[in-house]
């Protein structure tokens, strides 16, 4: 599907059409993601193993979904490469939360700092609740931002 072609299709949506966003959305998805099934399929190991990590979450799916059928050499090979993505999107994500801690632009629902944090924790620490955070007036939440970017967790993320 063509750039024109998916902008066109958008345009012949109505606005709240969710059933034709998700088809839309399932159509490109499906299309994006047959490279990656048909670099699965090759025999060629060292070949499918270095296009699959090159092509990030666009193989994380296809990869899952071969490892349940795969021989168990390949199964663990499958899922050792889509930890390395996923572990490379982890470090993206953190990255781009990074400066969002110290933005206390506000906004609905909440200031950007305040996001940033929840969603940060949630990534370095998922076990880890935040408990009543929202409940905290503004410096309360400021100073518990600032310890946990100061904290043995975050700091194991963007070591000094």
């Amino acid at each position: 599907m063509t750039e024109q072609q998916v902008f066109a299709r958008i345009h012949e949506l109505a606005d709240g059409d969710q059933e034709g966003l998700a088809r839309l959305s399932g159509e490109i998805k499906a299309e994006c993601r047959e490279p990656a099934r048909t670099v699965l399929a090759s025999p060629d190991r060292p070949a499918r193993a270095f296009v699959c990590r090159h092509l990030e979450e666009l193989a994380v799916g296809e990869m899952l979904d071969a490892a349940g059928s795969a021989e168990p050499g390949m199964r663990v090979q499958l899922m050792e490469m889509v930890l390395d993505r996923h572990l490379v999107l982890r470090e993206y994500l953190l990255t781009v939360l990074q400066p969002m801690l110290d933005d206390i632009t506000p906004g609905a629902p909440m200031r950007t700092c305040d996001a940033a944090y929840l969603l940060a924790r949630r990534l370095v620490s998922p076990e880890d609740k935040p408990g009543e955070f929202m409940t905290l007036d503004e410096g309360q939440r400021d100073a518990e931002i600032g310890e946990w970017k100061s904290s043995e967790a975050w700091q194991t993320v963007f070591p000094a």
